[in-house]
């Protein structure tokens, strides 16, 4: 599952750079059918979504050199093959340590990402063999990018028909751009927006691939006169679940396929120092704050 509570702090030892959070859909939410021709069968994984215990591969050296070079921030000596900096390999052991119950942020960005680019063959024929598994992991890990995060951050701050003007207006040009982030006290999860219809006037009903459920219809639905939303995590009889997630406004947010690949290395600063120390913390109670010498510090979210 994606359900398991993990918290990411991060505690900046130098200045960031301003980045802008998510922005604005510039656009009312028009209440028109819009769907991608992206199609669960071919565009989505054929294998369910696994925990960290269901694979022997973990995220490396070469998922760290693909995603960031093998300059000196990254490999020692720029060396090959690569023996990572401590701050690459604090990196990906955080990567490891996070995706312990599940890959579903990888899964969905990756087939969108997949879908977008036109990439052949096309995700349902894909195997899960070591070269498909690191392109998960290494789609998992955009998730704790500093651009990625500040976007998902600022969508946070929208109301629900912001977002979902954003993922309309997205899917009736047939770009999946956005990967959907819905958080309950249970955990987080991630799912890919497909189609988005209109009962009525006051209720959208999202159809997304759900990594959990492969090649299976499932939905979000969203109150747009309360800004609530639901869906049914575990219920394979999604309209009667009785454990289902229900969020408003902060308990969803979204993350564009634009930002993952403009995002930079959040531990390749100006002449080499770190940016940014990340912890992982899990624990029941979301409620929680870490005390450092700079003040407290918040649990914020991540899906795994």
């Amino acid at each position: 599952t994606c359900a398991l509570p993990i918290f990411l702090l991060a505690l900046p030892l130098v200045a960031l750079a301003a980045c802008s959070g998510g922005g604005d859909s510039g656009a009312a939410l028009a209440r028109t059918p819009a769907a991608t021709t992206m199609t669960l069968k071919d565009n989505g994984f054929s294998f369910a979504n696994f925990s960290a215990k269901r694979t022997t591969e973990e995220f490396n050296a070469e998922d760290l050199v693909a995603m960031f070079g093998n300059g000196k921030e990254v490999c020692t000596g720029g060396s090959e093959p690569c023996n990572p900096t401590p701050e690459a390999a604090a990196f990906a052991r955080m990567v490891n340590q996070a995706r312990a119950s599940g890959h579903c942020e990888g899964l969905v960005a990756l087939a969108a990402s997949r879908f977008v680019e036109k990439v052949n063959p096309v995700t349902g024929t894909l195997q899960k063999d070591a070269d498909v598994v690191h392109a998960i992991l290494r789609a998992f890990a955009t998730q704790f990018l500093p651009e990625s995060k500040a976007e998902t951050d600022g969508w946070a701050k929208k109301s629900i028909n912001d977002i979902l003007a954003a993922i309309s207006t997205n899917l009736g040009k047939d770009v999946p751009e956005y990967t959907l982030n819905l958080y309950s006290p249970n955990g987080g999860h991630a799912l890919l927006p497909l189609a988005i219809e209109f009962p009525d006037n006051d209720h959208a009903v999202l159809h997304v691939y759900d990594s959990n459920w492969p090649d299976k219809d499932r939905y979000v639905s969203f109150d747009l006169k309360k800004n609530e939303w639901s869906f049914s995590f575990s219920g394979k009889d999604q309209a009667n679940d009785p454990n289902i997630w229900t969020g408003k406004k902060g308990d969803i947010d979204i993350a564009s396929l634009t930002t993952r690949k403009a995002s930079t290395c959040p531990f390749c600063g100006a002449e080499g120092k770190v940016r940014n120390t990340m912890l992982v913390i899990r624990a029941k109670d979301r409620n929680f704050a870490l005390e450092t010498d700079e003040g407290d510090r918040k649990s914020t979210r991540l899906n795994s």
